[in-house]
């Protein structure tokens, strides 16, 4: 993929004024910020997790946070802390997830709505595996 020039008074851009773009709503800073924060939580989750392709997962999800809260940014500068604070709650909640399976080892069925069971059940069941989710 080719890299987006952030120029700023003819300079790549900052940090900072990454950030600063990232709040305005500048087209080409999520690109950006993608571009360079990225490999960081990539490297991380995958650290952490142990799999390339939940690692995958896992940094694109941060993003979405990333950029939905981007406004919520106090200090401009501090935009990789603001990324990686992302990542580790994310991760976080991940490897919760992952500890409540696998204390509570249950069979997902492949799909309720397949199994001869009246309305109720299908639905308490549905419930409990948002739940697990």
């Amino acid at each position: 993929m080719p890299r987006l020039l952030s120029l700023v008074r003819g300079q790549e851009a900052t940090d900072a004024s990454l950030a600063q773009a990232l709040i305005d709503g500048e087209s080409w800073a999520e690109a950006e910020t993608w571009y360079r924060m990225a490999p960081m939580v990539l490297r991380l989750a995958e650290r952490v997790l142990g799999s390339r392709s939940e690692a995958e997962d896992l940094t694109q999800e941060v993003f979405v946070r990333v950029f939905r809260k981007a406004s919520s940014l106090r200090d401009p500068a501090s935009l990789r802390s603001f990324v990686y604070s992302f990542a580790i709650r994310v991760l976080s909640t991940e490897l919760r997830k992952r500890k409540l399976r696998a204390w509570l080892p249950i069979e997902r069925v492949a799909d309720p709505l397949d199994q001869a069971m009246d309305f109720e059940s299908r639905d308490l069941l549905r419930r409990l595996h948002a739940l697990f989710d």
